[in-house]
């Protein structure tokens, strides 16, 4: 199989602390005297993919090794057995010539060019030696995880989107989300891995409270902010391959006094939120309220946008760490841009959120919805701590780049899609794509823009493929200030045959304040536009 096997190694920073438990799992954190089922006195080894590539495009295996400055090993080889769904199979293995690893993060990737499309199954198996003893690590070395191989999907096509789209995950962690319970990807591998899945972009949003610490001890905060530094720093870099716009999630109070979570992307000014660190004992009381939060992150020309904001909320954090979801009245809070509606799992926080994001728009709020995966780390499945120090589990939500924002913008650079997501020129999608325009002369409006109410013609293209199946169903919808529902103009449910459906219609929208758009396929993946707004003069 043709393996290009790129030996690039790299070194970040230390851990910091958080309680989410969504993530590569920190196993040597014990607490006092109290006991760790999880405890081992190894590194933890992980391998990982994303879960899809574009044609053309290798396949990462990605070999992670943290806190071998603590357990030095020696890496003797890796093997690669992959078997396509047509039935070939491949071997292969990497001789590493016991070479040491001892620092705080190490990695490598080894990358497979796909040669057939079509679902694959990866097991990869790890030689290593700690003193005397020499073990095999399949997929990753923690206990209570199954150890099954990867997944990856070798997409026949591409992602489906238009031109002068640009598609990207805006929420998700790197490796300077670091704690004593979890810990992200180098940023360099989640920037290559969202390269090699063909995403455009992708904002790296860490925890305000872990950027804030030193390096190599979560407890002290570092008044010159040097992982924040960093991290922006390395965006940059990155950038040329897959853009990488810098951010971080930013524990705020709401008006309730609960601690939530807000999204502040290329902020030129870091924002102090700890509230839910846990760095504090029961102290969670974090520093700026959601008002405060928006309103340092616009004053430094950043995005400010609402993460996840009516997610269920784990009992544990809600009686820990003061953990809320957003009121209305955040919501509505002057300044906030957009809400991450759909945050990598269809769950009840998705159907309420983005109800309530309607809601918001029928009552004349011009805020958009945004999706993304909140992985943190995790590309081909998430490994999670269930119950800490005690139990680990792993599931398919929250990987990086299943659920994303589109973004329409005058050309791929950082700029222009910050710029195109302040306007609200996305949409959301975890598979088809929408390509929703009002024309009106020689006039089209798009998502964000704005169009009078002068008869014109309303259409939306939609775009699937056969990795997200055909569509099922499509409609364009309009909403009018102070009504209660939104009215469908124009609505297909009949199972399409083929992968793209066009909706037409002619009429006058003066009755109207915005237009959007909706799909779904038939295995159940989901598109909707952001508004185009209607401006009539009577308004």
């Amino acid at each position: 199989m043709p393996i290009l096997w790129n030996n690039r190694k790299k070194q970040s920073n230390r851990f910091s602390k958080a309680l989410l438990l969504l993530s590569y799992a920190e196993i040597h954190y014990r607490p006092g005297i109290i006991p760790s089922l999880l405890f081992r006195k190894w590194p933890e080894i992980i391998c990982d993919a994303p879960s899809r590539v574009d044609p053309g495009r290798p396949i990462p295996v990605f070999i992670i090794i943290k806190d071998a400055h603590l357990y030095p090993i020696q890496l003797e080889k890796v093997a690669i057995h992959l078997r396509y769904e047509q039935g070939f199979e491949r071997i292969a293995q990497f001789p590493y010539g016991e070479e040491t690893i001892s620092e705080p993060i190490w990695w490598d990737s080894i990358n497979i060019m796909p040669e057939f499309p079509g679902v694959m199954n990866i097991m990869v198996s790890i030689i290593v030696r700690k003193g005397r003893k020499r073990v095999q690590v399949n997929i990753d070395n923690y206990r209570g995880t199954t150890h099954s191989p990867l997944k990856v999907h070798a997409a026949a096509s591409y992602l489906p989107k238009a031109s002068n789209w640009y598609r990207g995950d805006i929420h998700c962690h790197s490796y300077y989300t670091s704690d004593q319970i979890e810990f992200g990807a180098p940023l360099e591998v989640m920037s290559f891995a969202a390269f090699c899945m063909g995403l455009d972009w992708i904002a790296v949003t860490d925890h305000s409270y872990d950027l804030d610490d030193f390096n190599n001890d979560y407890c002290k905060e570092d008044p010159l902010l040097a992982k924040w530094h960093m991290m922006r720093n390395k965006a940059k870099f990155l950038s040329p391959a897959t853009i990488v716009i810098p951010g971080e999630e930013v524990t705020c109070r709401t008006i309730s006094g609960h601690n939530c979570h807000l999204l502040s992307l290329d902020s030129e000014k870091f924002i102090k939120g700890s509230g839910d660190s846990g760095e504090k004992g029961l102290k969670t009381k974090t520093e700026k309220s959601v008002g405060e939060a928006v309103r340092e992150c616009i004053e430094w020309n950043g995005l400010a946008c609402a993460a996840h904001p009516l997610e269920d909320i784990p009992f544990l954090e809600r009686v820990i760490l003061a953990r809320g979801k957003w009121t209305n009245t955040d919501m509505e809070y002057p300044g906030l841009s957009a809400l991450q509606v759909y945050n990598g799992i269809k769950d009840r926080g998705f159907r309420i959120g983005k109800e309530a994001w309607i809601r918001l728009l029928l009552k004349g709020k011009r805020i958009y919805a945004f999706g993304g995966s909140d992985a943190h780390g995790d590309m081909n499945r998430r490994r999670h701590i269930m119950m800490p120090l005690m139990s680990m589990g792993e599931d398919d939500s929250h990987t990086l780049g299943s659920v994303c924002t589109c973004v329409k913008a005058n050309s791929r650079n950082k700029e222009d899609i910050v710029e195109g997501l302040k306007k609200g020129r996305a949409l959301v999608s975890d598979g088809p794509f929408i390509d929703l325009s009002i024309a009106q002369n020689s006039f089209i409006a798009f998502p964000g823009s704005e169009i009078s109410g002068l008869p014109c013609k309303i259409k939306a293209d939609i775009f699937s493929s056969s990795e997200f199946g055909t569509l099922k169903n499509a409609c364009i919808l309009a909403g009018k200030k102070g009504d209660p529902d939104e009215k469908e103009l124009v609505f297909l449910n009949d199972n399409f045959s083929d992968y793209k459906r066009s909706l037409e219609r002619n009429l006058s929208l003066s009755e109207f304040s915005y237009i959007r758009a909706e799909c779904t396929t038939v295995s159940g993946k989901n598109c909707f536009t952001n508004p185009i707004w209607i401006v009539n003069n009577s308004r």
